[in-house]
């Protein structure tokens, strides 16, 4: 995520230009920690709710009638009361009338603020909170999905980790609801040598996850996150038989190759070169090999799609460290400003060799330029600093002036301007 000083940086501004306008939120989505929560909940239930109805500012309540049990004590057809808070005032009840929802339940929290809720120690008794502060729900499930969660939950828990555990988890994540799938490779991310349970069959599973076209971008990045930080070698040779079929794959099968090995053969991203953008740009993340210099120093200044060339000025520098510092500076001038954080944040990864360099420029380059190099200055931490406060002290510009004070640590007010919070 940027930090203020990058967002003012990215947009070409100073931080007292930047006004930000929040849109009401859609309804909270659940699922994110659901299986997590669902392991350790007294009731695991699928049923359908009514009667939704606000207690107070956050509390909210609504009966459930219940169609399936997985976990639990309650008797199918019975009615429960629930219960959850909805802390963002802007958005509408997480639960609808009619809805159909798979929700983790446990006790009412002990705290006076629900014991002013249900005053009645018997009615609170009967009262079941949403577990995860309300997260703990999936809207709308699936037989099958259901049916294989029910599965994982009969395991032991010893056993959810191992070759059984695993098979149902990439299951759910290649095709259950995305919130439920976000929830199993979150879940998979926790076991042990995940490599050596996968079979082919989740193999297969683990890419069909990739290539859902119902993926959602989460989603995505959560798998490729497992086929990194986990070293997937299970997948790399059906990957590899994807990065040379005809017609060519989708970009994804070349990011999980790239993510898996760290880099791509010069033979993959010369085709990929020959792409549209999104296929460029995967070339450039991952290049390697003796044309890998001057094919991303000419990526990073004259391709035509700015994350082509953010990609390149970011590899480029991976590659080649404190010589490419030239290049990447005249990256910091480019059209496009995300062009130019990603320069900068490139620069700042090589610490005290890139706090010279990005002072010059902040000295004698371009307004977008300087406010560019400031926020590498930040990023770089401790080794920018006497930098910033230069910059801060006699720069004069004041817009960069105000950036680099931001970037010490001050922050802004907004009828003061500038105020120094490092005391």
């Amino acid at each position: 995520m940027l930090t203020g000083v990058l967002v003012a940086a990215q947009i070409g501004l100073a931080p007292m230009d930047v006004a930000v306008a929040q849109a009401p939120g859609p309804r909270a989505s659940g699922g994110a920690g659901l299986l997590v929560a669902l392991e350790r909940a007294p009731a695991v239930l699928v049923g359908e709710v009514s009667g939704v109805s606000q207690i107070d500012v956050h509390g909210y309540s609504a009966r459930l009638r219940v169609e399936r049990v997985l976990e639990g004590e309650p008797k199918v057809g019975s009615v429960m009361t629930i219960a959850w808070e909805e802390l963002a005032p802007s958005r509408q009840p997480r639960f609808a009338n009619g809805e159909l929802v798979l929700v983790a339940l446990t006790g009412l929290p002990g705290s006076s603020l629900w014991s002013k809720r249900f005053p009645e120690p018997g009615s609170r008794s009967r009262v079941f909170a949403v577990e995860s502060e309300g997260d703990a729900f999936l809207r709308r499930p699936t037989r099958a999905a259901v049916d294989l969660l029910d599965h994982f939950l009969k395991l032991e828990p010893a056993d959810r980790d191992g070759t059984t555990g695993v098979a149902y988890l990439v299951q759910l994540m290649a095709g259950a609801e995305i919130p439920m799938s976000l929830a199993a490779a979150l879940r998979l991310d926790r076991v042990s040598s995940l490599d050596e349970k996968l079979g082919p069959n989740e193999v297969g599973a683990m890419i069909r996850s990739l290539l859902r076209p119902d993926a959602s971008q989460a989603l995505v990045a959560r798998v490729l996150d497992l086929i990194e930080t986990h070293r997937l070698e299970s997948l790399r040779s059906p990957l590899e038989s994807l990065s040379r079929a005809r017609p060519l794959s989708p970009p994804v099968v070349f990011i999980a190759l790239g993510r898996l090995a760290g880099e791509l053969p010069p033979s993959v991203t010369q085709v990929l070169l020959e792409q549209d953008a999104q296929y460029r740009a995967v070339a450039a993340r991952f290049a390697r090999g003796e044309q890998a210099r001057p094919e991303l120093m000419r990526l990073s200044m004259a391709d035509r799609d700015p994350t082509v060339r953010s990609q390149a000025v970011t590899r480029l520098v991976a590659l080649e460290g404190a010589d490419a510092i030239d290049q990447a500076l005249r990256t910091l001038s480019d059209s496009d400003p995300a062009v130019r954080v990603a320069a900068a944040l490139a620069l700042a990864t090589l610490g005290a060799d890139a706090v010279g360099p990005l002072q010059s420029v902040v000295d004698n380059g371009s307004r977008e330029a300087a406010l560019s190099a400031v926020a590498g200055l930040e990023a770089t931490g401790v080794e920018g600093q006497s930098a910033l406060a230069q910059i801060a002290n006699t720069h004069g510009d004041e817009g960069v002036r105000t950036l680099a004070r931001v970037a010490l640590g001050g922050s802004l007010d907004a009828h003061h301007g500038v105020q120094d919070d490092s005391h």
